[in-house]
């Protein structure tokens, strides 16, 4: 065995020793392993790769190396040789794109599809350990250009691994196949525009295969020089590092952003940025919930700004069908033709259950498979956008035909029928009930009115096979018993208020007043706010129908009430106030009440509001009615207590007012009065000692007062003049009567301003001509005598002679 691989090493060696140093050719590519008859060991191994043919310049290399490791710890166990079937890079078959007109562009998806394959018998004794084995490939280089890898200086260092997992040759999996991915397509992505990715593989044994995306591997390989001795190093093999922004599970920046479905493998995403992205997909290999395969497959998807005109979305139809027919039959191997209108401005791929079909590119197509069929349209000449048709279901003859489900199966009382239908085939239906034929009835589409068990019999016109739809069971429905109640048991509607009517016994309502449907009234309650008859109709489940009895509502008007004015209050301490409402039984509420008493001392000085309800009459609430009641604050005088004059005297007397303008004036008594009907007013020359009392009244009538007492005292001699010499005779300057003034304040001033004397409390020490002992000169000296607090002050001159 050595010696054979030493030799084929050489070979090998020898062969690449062609290939330029800086390749840089694959696109993405996956292993398979398929086993052979049933046969424990028997297997066939293929490593498909996609060789990009705008980009790659280098040779195919005839033969690849694979090599098997053990898992548990990564011992070599077996190493094999596989070759190319074909190493001419013109005679590849293609990977199919769609829209081949924008193959053009810098981000062209021109794809060779490179297959190595070969059929071995390894041995099932090597091959019993539980944790199972890999077999790998390590080849150079990736394609060039990728938006979303980091590559080194030169591009041949981005190497890569094709990576598969098997379980032991014993036991259970003794022939296990490992899950093979379809066939890929190249189409383009069209940023900004939804798009779609079939990443699925099958499984030849039936095993759960669950998808999940996952870094690229890069493997050893950075050369040719090194493809074998490099290739023989076992895993962990390290990963292709991701340029900034970009990961494993975000390998295209797009919004929505990339999600892989995991039970079906399909790729979403609506991307948003031009580039060529490369990505890695893992299938992992489940049976009774126990992992026991992976394989990966890397890919590279291409987006570009496409223009946005695209063709109009292909007519697909089955030939001999009814143009509007979704479904077709297979029967004795028979084949189906389905087909698009023909136009020559648009290339073809049609597709089954999502995944291209290699070659199938021309406007119509024969299937003899089960499936889900579209076409996808694309321009020639131009590029743009495609299009998708709607899909066309391929069923077999001995699969149940599903009558379309009606949206119920229960006939209402009356004339109730319901509409069966069956795909339209191009075939004679015999229809059923309880088992029974019904006469007449050969369309797809058929109307009954009873109930039973229906279904119908599908004879294919051509192949003569006869099928069987599965059956639908019809019941009988009662009406629903509609019932309508309202929030007053009395079914009394207050005046101006509202009602809740509240409806039961269906699924949907519909509402009348007076026998006249009230548009958009659908709610199982209802707001009645108008006298009248109402009713209901109402649909369960089923669509059967029924109408409530009528329910009558009427309207009770509400009491008017009406509340006595209430005058304006002076003061908190006027006296409680009696309310009086009509009708009475009412109810009293605001500031200060209380039963029907309005206390000002509890409500406090301002403007308050009343409120009046009348009572309740059939259980509605009476209107209510207002009143302002205002409790102001009486005007406040104020005069001082004592005014002392003579008989000579003029008294002016001026109150101090506070409180709500205007005011009116009244003075008592009004003898020696200027006028007794003014705020301020004068007396003059009182004779008698009087008080004068005002009384001050506002807008709202409250009143205020206070009095003053007018006091004559002695007449008051004031000299002018006065010899201070020391001849006994007018040396002082005397007054004669202000004894009859202790409380009078004297002050006499120089010509210059100052004080030369002074004297508070009566004039007991005479002025003697001195200031502070000194004679002062003599000369004109100016006087201010106060009698009294509460006088006016006399003024006058003095001329002291010497």
């Amino acid at each position: 065995m050595n010696w054979f691989l030493r030799l084929c090493g050489i070979f090998v060696l020898l062969a690449l020793s062609m290939r330029p140093a800086n390749a840089d050719h694959i696109v993405g590519g996956h292993m398979q392993m398929t086993n052979v008859n049933q046969e424990p060991g028997h297997y066939r191994i293929k490593l498909t790769y996609y060789y990009d043919l705008d980009r790659g310049t280098q040779s195919i290399t005839p033969q690849l190396l694979f090599v098997i490791f053990q898992k548990r710890d990564n011992q070599r166990i077996d190493s094999l040789f596989a070759n190319a079937s074909s190493t001419n890079r013109t005679s590849l078959p293609r990977v199919p794109v769609n829209n081949t007109a924008c193959t053009g562009s810098t981000q062209s998806t021109n794809w060779g599809i490179v297959e190595y394959e070969r059929e071995v018998r390894l041995d099932p004794g090597k091959y019993n350990d539980s944790e199972g084995y890999y077999v790998s490939n390590q080849d150079c280089c990736r394609s060039n250009g990728i938006t979303n890898l980091r590559y080194p200086a030169l591009p041949d260092r981005a190497g890569f691994t094709y990576y598969l997992e098997f379980p032991p040759m014993s036991g259970a999996t003794s022939t296990n196949s490992s899950p093979a991915f379809l066939p890929i397509k190249a189409d383009f992505m069209c940023i900004n525009r939804p798009f779609t990715f079939s990443c699925a593989a099958t499984d030849p044994d039936g095993n759960e295969l669950r998808y999940s995306l996952t870094s690229p591997l890069k493997g050893n390989v950075t050369a040719g020089s090194n493809l074998i001795s490099n290739g023989l190093i076992p895993g962990p093999f390290p990963e292709t590092q991701f340029a900034t922004g970009f990961s494993a599970t975000n390998p295209i920046p797009g919004s929505p952003a990339v999600q892989l479905d995991r039970t079906t493998g399909l790729l979403t995403l609506t991307p948003t940025s031009v580039g060529r992205f490369t990505f890695s997909v893992k299938v992992e290999e489940y049976r009774s919930g126990q992992k026991i395969g992976e394989v990966r497959q890397d890919y590279q998807l291409v987006a570009i700004d496409c223009p946005p005109e695209k063709p109009p979305v292909p007519n697909a139809t089955i030939a001999n069908y009814p143009t509007t027919a979704v479904e077709g039959i297979l029967c004795n191997n028979n084949s189906l033709t389905l087909q698009a209108e023909q136009n020559a401005s648009w290339k073809y791929q049609w597709q089954k259950d999502g995944v291209a079909i290699p070659g199938a590119t021309s406007p119509t197509l024969s299937v003899t498979a089960v499936g889900v069929y579209t076409v996808v349209n694309s321009f020639t000449s131009n590029c743009g956008q495609p299009n998708t048709s709607r899909s066309l279901t391929v069923r077999s003859f001995n699969q149940p035909i599903r009558l379309e489900r009606p949206a119920k199966t229960a006939l209402c009382p009356g004339s109730d029928a319901l509409v069966l239908k069956a795909p339209e085939l191009p075939a004679t239906y015999t229809w059923y009930w309880n088992e029974t034929v019904i006469s007449g009835l050969n369309s797809n589409t058929q109307t009954v009115s009873k109930p039973g068990e229906y279904y119908a019999s599908v004879k294919d016109n051509t192949t003569g096979c006869v099928t069987q739809t599965d059956a639908i069971t019809l019941t009988q429905a009662s009406s629903p018993t509609a019932t309508v109640s309202s929030a007053n048991p009395s079914n009394v509607l207050c005046e101006r208020d509202s009602l809740r009517l509240t409806a039961a016994g269906g699924a949907t309502y519909q509402w009348f007043y007076n026998g006249a449907q009230l548009p958009g009234a659908v709610s199982p309650t209802y707001s009645a706010k108008l006298a009248g008859i109402y009713s209901v109709t109402v649909t369960d489940a089923n669509g059967c129908r029924g109408s409530s009895s009528p329910l009558t509502i009427t309207v009770q008007t509400r009491q008017k009430p009406t509340l006595d004015s209430i005058p304006p209050l002076c003061g908190s301490a006027s006296s409680v106030v009696s309310l009086r409402g009509s009708p009475a039984g009412g109810v009293f509420s605001g500031p200060g009440v209380s039963g029907s008493s309005f206390d000002p001392k509890t409500a406090g000085l301002g403007v308050h509001r009343i409120t009046y309800a009348a009572p309740a009459t059939n259980g509605c609430p009476g209107d209510a009615t207002q009143r302002i009641v205002r409790v102001n604050q009486p005007p406040t005088v104020q005069l001082p207590g004592r005014i002392v004059t003579s008989k000579q005297g003029i008294v002016t007397l001026e109150p101090v007012v506070n409180g709500t303008a205007p005011f009116t004036y009244s003075w008592t008594p009004t003898v020696w009065l200027s006028n007794p009907l003014q705020a301020t007013v004068t007396v003059t020359f009182p004779q008698n000692d009087t008080t004068y009392t005002i009384r001050v009244k506002d807008a709202s009538g409250c009143t205020g007062e206070a009095s003053v007492r007018i006091l004559l005292q002695s007449r008051l001699s004031i000299p002018d003049a006065f010899t201070p010499n020391n001849d006994q005779m007018n040396d002082t300057w005397k007054l004669p009567g202000i004894e009859s003034f202790p409380q009078a304040q004297i002050t006499i001033f120089s010509r210059w301003g100052e004080v030369v004397y002074y004297s508070r409390s009566g004039y007991l020490i005479p002025f003697d001509g001195q200031y502070n002992g000194v004679p002062l000169p003599a000369g004109m000296y100016l006087y201010v005598l106060k009698l009294s607090p509460d006088t006016e002050p006399l003024r006058g001159s003095l001329m002291l002679a010497r």
